[in-house]
């Protein structure tokens, strides 16, 4: 109607909008949720909205998400209407979001752009507002309101989205390779796909360079491609969760939580967009398990499309690359040019040119072991020669200590590196400490606020390092390890990474009863990281379950049985399962379930709660007469334990007469 004016109450949070018409005024409240909505909920919030806005003519209370059968059949409570509950569409909301955006651009006299256009800024918006809320970042209505029209009007001036570039930041001191990067140039424009592996003589040590190789590429021809996706494939969860995150930078529709239905939106825009060129990478697709699931979500038939894989996996042919370039070390000479680059001695004169000379044939060409001596040799400012001289000690008296080995990896490897660790220990033991706890951790981006959340399990040297200000104290206990590239820090994405092979070797140094101790600490530290699953703490879910992943491998390997391994592996589950991932999440409920009955016995309610949410998952995916006798001796737990009218024994015994039903 033109004489409606409808405005944000700037008063109570729970109210949206409030509308004054002719006929009068009317208040609208919006809820929405991802979990089940009960009829308890809804008339506790139509009570408050009668209570503080009962002056208005209309009350409506909009119910968005999963309701029980009890809701959509009430209509009414009180003086407030509840319409029939509406399931939550991030599309619909998008569309939504971008009709009203382009309202506000042609008020403010700027062009709207197309449909497809305003939906993308509208997800980017989204996007936004979630790291945001990783960063536990608050915004009151107003603020929201003015950030809101300040970001209108400059993304607007953006459009269109493309180029997209996602890999990360080019290595200055790249050296060597063109043969190999013309060879992927080759291969990408006649077959579209291609790999990078190592040779069958270095079979299974990481550090010859596959990720810089590739890295190189996409930056070296990155004004050949709209689009440039990086996806790092060391995990499932990896690869499902920035695959997904494809469809997000594309603003392409899809449901909420949905990571499934993103992956299927993401690979259709691949293999359907012939005007758009792009480059797909999937870095250190090592895990055959991960090799399975990404074969199935590798795009097809796009001639503008080109597909990287970096692999340590010999047997390729699944993902139609039967001929792989197999990535050797570096030559003599490029080693050497290396070296020289990296410490900036490419003007030395002709004993430090002998002396790089000798490094890189004692290290025989391993980027990374060069990397490592080069930032030694920087950081100390010592000749070559003598790092090489004491590189030829250390390797001997771990020879002669016939200690712990690392792995698959050489003992000259480790080598390489000793003298490193041992330095940043004279420096700060904290720090060493840091790397040692970064052994246990998952490799990749490890948030900050693992440590800072978690700084109470760490043991006393490390937690008293990490002090209040969590950045700061990350951020001077990292200096030292990234000075001697034993870590990389990413400031922007506040995480830091570390190469599988420093891990090995790391570990390699410690004892077996250090090794259970850190593992342990890095177990307590992710547990108290990890914040209870809501839909508002879905991003630092996001961000710390990858490192939940790498715990459930350690209190596996190391038989941790204790409470917080237990709610570890469920929590973990409780947010996998919320994102429609039921294969990760099955088996963490099944090991979280074996702890709990060994920890606090099977008459306890988180066991109650462990059994409920698995069954959960065996009904949604189609197997409910397994679900069935779950929920019944959940049942049966929580009426004893917590009486009938408890309102998670009224939950369980709901879920259970609904697998009755479908059964």
């Amino acid at each position: 109607m033109s004489n409606r004016r409808d405005r944000v109450w700037q008063g109570l949070e729970k109210i949206d909008l409030l509308w004054e018409q002719a006929t009068g005024t009317r208040a609208v409240q919006v809820k929405s949720s991802q979990n089940q909505i009960g009829k308890a909920d809804a008339e506790r919030w139509a009570g408050e909205l009668e209570t503080h806005h009962g002056g208005a003519d209309e009350l409506e209370l909009v119910l968005v998400g999963p309701c029980a059968e009890s809701v959509v059949q009430l209509g009414r409570a009180g003086r407030v209407t509840i319409p029939p509950p509406v399931p939550l569409n991030l599309g619909l909301l998008c569309q939504a979001a971008a009709h009203r955006l382009a309202l506000f651009l042609e008020s403010q006299g700027a062009s709207a752009g197309r449909a497809d256009q305003r939906e993308a800024l509208v997800r980017q918006l989204g996007w936004r507002l979630a790291q945001w809320s990783a960063e536990s970042r608050r915004l009151s209505r107003a603020e929201l309101a003015g950030m809101l029209e300040a970001w209108s009007r400059e993304e607007a001036a953006k459009l269109p989205l493309f180029p997209i570039f996602t890999a990360p930041q080019r290595n200055p001191f790249f050296t060597g390779r063109e043969a190999e990067l013309e060879w992927l140039h080759t291969r990408l424009r006649t077959a579209g796909r291609a790999v990078l592996s190592q040779t069958q003589a270095i079979s299974g040590l990481g550090g010859v360079g596959k990720t810089q190789t590739v890295l190189e590429y996409a930056h070296q021809y990155r004004g050949q491609y709209d689009a440039v996706f990086w996806i790092s494939a060391a995990s499932e969860l990896e690869l499902r969760t920035e695959y997904a995150q494809i469809a997000a930078r594309l603003g392409l529709p899809h449901e909420a939580g949905d990571a499934e239905g993103a992956m299927r939106a993401a690979r259709r825009w691949l293999e359907s967009s012939p005007d758009r060129r792009w480059l797909l990478v999937f870095d250190n697709a090592d895990d055959p398990q991960v090799l399975e699931v990404l074969q199935g979500w590798l795009p097809s038939g796009s001639p503008a499309g080109h597909v990287l894989v970096t692999s340590r996996a010999r047997v390729l042919e699944a993902l139609g690359l039967v001929s792989p370039l197999a990535l050797a070390t570096l030559s003599a000479a490029e080693s050497t040019a290396f070296l020289l680059k990296r410490t900036g001695r490419e003007q030395a004169g002709a004993g430090e040119v002998t002396g790089a000379a000798e490094l890189a044939r004692e290290l025989d060409g391993l980027p990374l072991a060069l990397e490592q001596a080069a930032a030694y040799v920087l950081d100390r400012d010592v000749p070559f020669a003598e790092y090489l001289a004491s590189y030829r000690r250390q390797r001997l008296a771990l020879l002669e200590q016939r200690g712990p080995q690392s792995g698959a990896y050489p003992q000259t490897v480790a080598t390489t590196w000793l003298l490193n660790f041992q330095q940043v220990a004279a420096e700060s033991a904290a720090a060493a400490e840091l790397l040692q706890l970064s052994a246990f951790l998952g490799a990749g981006a490890i948030p900050f606020e693992l440590l800072g959340a978690g700084r109470g399990e760490l043991g006393p040297t490390l937690g008293a390092a990490l002090a209040a200000d969590e950045s700061l104290s990350v951020y001077e206990l990292l200096q030292p390890l990234a000075r001697f590239s034993l870590v990389r820090v990413d400031r922007t994405e506040r995480t830091y990474s570390v190469h599988r092979l420093v891990q090995e070797v790391t570990k390699g140094q410690l004892s077996e009863e250090s090794r259970r101790t850190w593992a342990e600490r890095a177990v307590r530290g992710v547990n108290a990281a990890f914040p209870r699953v809501e839909f508002t703490t879905w991003a630092n879910c996001e961000r710390l379950a990858p490192q939940a992943l790498a715990a459930s491998e350690l209190i596996a390997t190391y038989g941790l049985q204790s409470n917080v391994s237990a709610r570890l592996l469920a929590c973990v589950a409780v947010y996998l399962q919320a994102r429609g991932q039921y294969a990760v999440a099955e088996p963490l409920y099944q090991q979280a379930l074996e702890l709990y009955r060994q920890v606090l016995g099977e008459q306890h309610p988180d066991f109650a709660s462990s059994l409920n949410n698995l069954a959960a998952v065996y009904r949604a995916t189609g197997r409910s007469e397994q679900a069935e006798p779950l929920y019944q001796q959940a049942l049966e737990v929580v009426r004893q334990v917590l009486g009938p009218n408890h309102p998670h024994t009224k939950l369980v015994q709901a879920n259970y007469d609904r697998a009755r039903r479908a059964r």
